[in-house]
Formats: structure tokens, sequence, C-alpha cells
């Protein structure tokens, strides 16, 4: 199941990554966004910290729209809490969801702007 996991959670971040390429004009602009967006995904997502620590509903609500707090959301009840299929649909879902609407639009900005 660690490998399902493993394998939508890198999908999800290749969508986001298109997303980010469609969002940015030019190789210097992309870096740029790029780093800050791998040093936010770890502190929204919850590698950092355990459950429960973050309360502030602005994160919380933010860190939704991040691949990894539905990853670590997976991998932890796969370790912790032995998920099952129909445990782990909920983040499965989500991560799939995200991949979906960010390689769509991102897609879409990248083939607009090439026009």
């Amino acid at each position: 199941m660690l490998l399902v996991v493993a394998v939508i959670y890198t999908i999800a971040l290749v969508a986001v990554g298109m997303l980010l390429t469609g969002l940015t004009r030019t190789p210097e602009q992309f870096g740029i966004v790029l780093q800050i967006a791998a040093a936010a995904m770890p502190l929204l997502g919850g590698a950092y910290w355990p459950p429960g620590t973050v309360t502030n509903p602005i994160i919380l609500a933010v860190s939704e729209f991040v691949p990894l707090t539905h990853a670590m959301e997976a991998m932890k009840g796969i370790a912790l809490l032995h998920y099952g299929p129909a445990e782990l649909a909920a983040p499965l879902a989500k991560l799939l969801l995200i991949a979906v609407l960010c390689m769509g639009v991102g897609i879409n900005m990248v083939e607009r702007r090439s026009h």
C-alpha cells in the first residue's frame, strides 16, 4: 500500500510542477517559485510537527491544497493505524483530485502561452 501512496503522491507533485510551470514565464521565475513552494510544502503538509500542533484555521485550510498533507495522512495511517483500502480512499482521492486539477490547469496555461 505504501507504494500506491508514493506513486499517487509523485503524480500529484508532477502536476503541481506543471501548474508552477504554467504560472511562470521564465526559468528564473520558475526556480524562485519552486524554491518557495519546496520550502512551504513540508511546513504546510505537517512534515515538521505532529498532528494537532497547528490549530490556526487559515493554515489548516491552506494545507488541504498541499499534496504532502494527504500523503502524510495516508502514510501515517498505513504505518501507525493499519489503514486498509477503505480508510485510504479519502486521502488518495484528494491527492488524485489535486493531480487532475493542477495538471489540467497547468497544461492549459502552458499551451496558451506557447501560442
